[in-house]
């Protein structure tokens, strides 16, 4: 039950950080920032709904695989700064080990 708590915690707070930093991203890349926003959000959920219904976890490690990719392509298009990238990709590194402990444990 505490990583159960722990995951939502770290997961608000990814989605605080790419929200508070989508204002580096430029106009042409509106499609990409609306993607990457979607697909943080979409985790969430699927974290909410794996909770209360014991949902598939695979589709929680897609996300995250699919997140890691957005940050490192914003960040290989020079939309985010190293230090933003470091700090995004530990994080999500930091779910990714709170997945797999969840996983573990059901």
């Amino acid at each position: 039950m505490k990583e159960e708590l722990k995951i939502f915690i770290e997961t608000k707070s990814f989605i605080e950080k790419i929200t508070e930093y989508s204002i580096y991203f430029p106009k042409r890349e509106n499609i990409f920032k609306n993607k990457i926003m979607e697909t943080s959000f979409s985790f969430l959920e699927n974290l909410y709904m794996y909770n209360s219904k014991k949902e598939k976890i695979e589709i929680l490690f897609k996300d995250v695989a699919m997140l890691n990719y957005y940050i490192e392509y914003a960040y290989k298009k020079r939309i985010i700064s190293h230090k933003i990238n470091n700090e995004l990709t530990n994080k999500l590194s930091f779910i990714l080990k709170l997945l797999y402990g969840l996983k573990n444990v059901s």
